[in-house]
């Protein structure tokens, strides 16, 4: 290919990696530290999650004690997605580029697909089969409208329970919501006088930053959980249907008026039982007023479910999250390169060091343009959904 159009590759992927750092809060959030070699569609990466232990009291002795053999489970994570997009360039776009006067704006909205498409399938493993159950606030209500749920919602709601999850605090908790709860944040005064946050940033800016313990993130691509439609008659409940053992993972379910649907995602609580629970069967129906098995994570803590207990559905709700670093990855691993890319001049990798995204650039010549595409190969999962928890808005 023409020398112009290899001088152009810095300039265009400098470009691309500016509008990546600006689209990616969600991404700088979680952790991207797990890298492979070459993969293609379908492979996958094993991530170990260490076992807690229990420290034991020294007995001095002559014959030292036996060791105890750890086992630390183990998470796949599928690189099952490959995503693209791509912009084209006439001659003529090529050489201004090259004589610096512009750069390409189709090219900086082309990379902030990528990243919103990345960002938009982070997030929906919040609610997937391995999600996220933890959940605290109101379904369809916008959390942080005042101080009082402020203190509801986050101090002594998500982030209490994230530290019974073991979440280490510091910088890696972050909090992601929408702009509605934004909204309700930077109307308070803990968010915006400067003798309350220690800076003032919040009033000039408008900017929320780290406070009480989080980094405050908004970002536009928060999901909305469309649960299912499952009614006792007044409201999204049922009733144990048979006492449930401790560690057991399904339950049955009834009421004298049952109808409509739970899916994978719902959450629920346990009337006279501690914890959180998610759906994770996929779609149920309802028959002769009865589910007859609903699987769920966790397993039932010491005591079970007790038959009869009340069961209470969390609505359709927007998915803000508290989590730490740790508690979701992503991972992107360099493709393969087939050689097969019809009219392919050029092809050229690059790892972003503050998001951890792979890019690869392809470059095609055509007739009197050329077509410029950006793909990635990537993974994601929630790893520790222990250490996060759903802000219900």
């Amino acid at each position: 290919m023409a020398n112009t159009l290899t001088a152009l590759i810095p300039t265009i992927m400098t470009e691309g990696l500016e509008v990546l750092r600006e689209s990616c809060a969600t991404l700088s959030a979680v952790n991207t530290g797990y890298s492979a070699a070459a993969k293609e569609v379908g492979d996958t990466i094993t991530i170990p999650i260490p076992v807690a232990q229990t420290a034991a009291a020294v007995t001095p002795s002559n014959t030292p004690p036996s060791n105890t053999d750890t086992t630390p489970t183990t998470v796949t994570i599928a690189l099952d997605k490959w995503k693209e997009t791509n912009f084209q360039m006439s001659n003529k776009d090529e050489l201004e580029i090259s004589k610096g006067n512009f750069v390409n704006s189709q090219a900086s909205e082309s990379i902030r697909g990528l990243a919103n498409k990345i960002d938009a399938d982070l997030l929906a493993t919040s609610y997937s089969d391995a999600g996220v159950y933890n959940h605290i606030g109101t379904a369809g209500t916008t959390p942080f409208a005042n101080e009082a749920t402020f203190q509801t919602n986050w101090q002594k709601g998500a982030r209490k329970l994230l530290r019974q999850g073991l979440a280490r605090f510091g910088p890696d908790i972050s909090v992601v919501m929408d702009e509605d709860a934004e909204g309700n944040l930077a109307s308070l005064a803990q968010f915006t006088d400067a003798d309350r946050r220690g800076d003032a940033e919040g009033m000039i800016e408008g900017n929320l930053g780290r406070k009480i313990g989080a980094n405050w993130l908004v970002n536009q691509n928060t999901p909305t959980f469309t649960g299912g439609t499952l009614t006792d008659g007044s409201s999204k409940a049922a009733l144990v249907n048979g006492a449930v053992s401790a560690a057991a993972t399904t339950m049955a379910i009834d009421a004298s008026s049952l109808s409509g649907t739970l899916v994978d995602g719902d959450v629920f609580t346990v009337a006279g039982v501690t914890g959180y629970f998610m759906v994770t069967n996929g779609t149920l129906t309802a028959s002769g007023n009865a589910i007859a098995a609903v699987n769920f994570t966790p397993a039932a803590p010491t005591g079970g479910f007790a038959d009869n207990a009340a069961v209470t559905f969390a609505g359709d709700h927007v998915v803000n999250l508290a989590f730490h670093r740790n508690a979701f990855a992503l991972a992107f691993a360099p493709i393969q390169d087939t050689g097969n890319v019809t009219n392919t001049k050029l092809q050229e990798s690059i790892v972003d060091p503050i998001s951890g995204i792979t890019l690869r650039m392809t470059i095609s010549e055509e007739h009197y343009q050329t077509t410029w595409r950006w793909d990635v190969l990537y993974g994601v999962q929630c790893v520790r959904p222990v250490m996060a928890c759903r802000i219900l808005g």
